[in-house]
């Protein structure tokens, strides 16, 4: 299994670092993914706290989609969630 951390810009600091040295800590196989630009990009201009959660979901699972026609990618490693 291999796991996808996606860092989407809304991280705590250095927890891209943090959580890559936990998983190859735990051999555990994961692709660290830089969506920082992509993602902040998706959600410029949402104002409306549904439109903005179903927009956050479609992009993950995009992404999960996209990394998964190049590699054996199974799981979503999820970081942290946006609060308002």
């Amino acid at each position: 299994m291999v796991c996808i951390f996606v860092d989407n810009g809304l991280l705590a600091r250095r927890r891209v670092e943090s959580v890559t040295a936990m998983m190859r800590a735990f051999s555990i196989n994961m692709i660290p993914v830089d969506e920082r630009q992509q993602f902040l990009k998706e959600l410029d201009g949402i104002t409306d706290a549904r439109e903005e959660a179903q927009t956050i979901a479609a992009f993950f699972i995009g992404r999960v989609r996209r990394e998964r026609l190049n590699s054996r990618t199974a799981v979503l490693v999820p970081g942290t969630r946006i609060r308002k």
